[in-house]
C-alpha cells in the first residue's frame, strides 16, 4: 500500500510540475555607469534574453560632476510557455503568456584607480511589473527593489568591461489576479536581500562599441514561491539569469566641448 501511495503522489506531482507556472521576478542587467570625466555620457541598448523570457534592455549613463553620475533604464520582455494536460481523453490548455517592464535609476560615484580602472559606487530603486496571462485568468506581480551596487570597471578607448555586485531589498508589492487561489499573494512576504552579480565586456570605436553582459539574481525565494502543499505543488517561477547583447554610443567630455 505504501508503494501504491507513493506512485500515485510522485504522478501527481509530475502532473503538477510539467504545468506551465506563473513568472513573478525577471532578471534586469546590472547597469554600468561607465564614465570618467564631468559630462561624459553613454546610452547603451539591445536583446536580453533569460532562461524563460526575452526582451529589450536601454540604459544611460551621464557624469554630473567629477566625482557624481547618474544612471537610468528600462527594460521590457515577453515569452510564453506551453503546456497540455489530458484527463480521461480530455485536453486542457494550460499555456502562460509572459509579459512585463521595469524601470530603475541611481545616483553614484567614481573615482579613478589608475591604470585606467575606475571606482563605481551607487544607491537607487527600481521598480517592476510581471505579468501572466492563461486564458481568461491574470496573474500580476510588482516588486520594487532597494539597492547598493560597488563595481569595477576598465576604461579604454576602444575596450571596456567591468565587474559589478547590486545588492539590497526586493520587495512585492500588492497586486490584483484574477484567480488568487493558486496564485499565492507574494506581497506578505519579504522583503528580502538579494544579490545581483554582473560581468560585462564591451569593444569597438571611439564612439560606438559592441559588447555582451551576463547578470544574475541570487535570493531565498522559497519563502514567497511555493504554495501551502509545498514544493512540488508550487505555482510561481522566475527567470533569474540574463545575458544581455548591446551596442553603446559614448559621448566623451572633451568631444562634447
Amino acid at each position: 500500500m505504501a508503494f501504491k501511495e507513493i506512485g500515485i503522489a510522485i504522478a501527481i506531482a509530475g502532473l503538477f510540475s510539467s504545468c506551465c507556472k506563473n513568472i513573478y521576478y525577471v532578471n534586469d542587467p546590472v547597469v554600468f555607469a561607465n564614465v570618467k570625466d564631468k559630462s561624459d555620457f553613454n546610452l547603451a541598448g539591445g536583446l536580453n534574453l533569460g532562461t524563460k523570457t526575452g526582451g529589450l534592455h536601454f540604459n544611460g549613463n551621464v557624469a554630473i560632476s567629477d566625482n557624481l553620475f547618474l544612471s537610468g533604464s528600462f527594460t521590457q520582455y515577453s515569452g510564453s510557455c506551453k503546456s497540455t494536460t489530458t484527463i480521461n481523453g480530455n485536453t486542457t490548455d494550460n499555456s502562460k503568456f509572459y509579459s512585463g517592464n521595469s524601470y530603475l535609476g541611481s545616483i553614484g560615484y567614481y573615482k579613478g584607480l589608475g591604470n585606467e580602472f575606475y571606482f563605481e559606487g551607487s544607491f537607487g530603486g527600481k521598480y517592476g511589473t510581471n505579468n501572466n496571462k492563461k486564458g481568461e485568468e491574470t496573474f500580476n506581480f510588482h516588486h520594487a527593489k532597494y539597492f547598493l551596487q560597488p563595481a569595477i570597471t576598465y576604461n579604454r578607448t576602444h575596450f571596456q568591461a567591468g565587474l559589478g555586485l547590486r545588492f539590497g531589498l526586493i520587495d512585492f508589492l500588492p497586486h490584483s489576479s484574477t484567480h488568487q487561489v493558486i496564485s499565492p499573494n507574494v506581497a506578505d512576504k519579504g522583503p528580502l536581500p538579494f544579490l545581483d552579480p554582473s560581468l560585462f565586456i564591451c569593444g569597438g570605436g571611439k564612439h560606438v562599441k559592441v559588447g555582451c553582459q551576463i547578470s544574475s539574481t541570487i535570493a531565498e525565494y522559497a519563502s514567497i514561491a511555493y504554495s501551502p502543499f509545498g514544493i512540488l505543488f508550487s505555482s510561481a517561477a522566475l527567470d533569474p539569469l540574463s545575458l544581455s547583447v548591446f551596442l553603446r554610443v559614448t559621448f566623451p567630455d572633451k568631444d562634447l566641448k
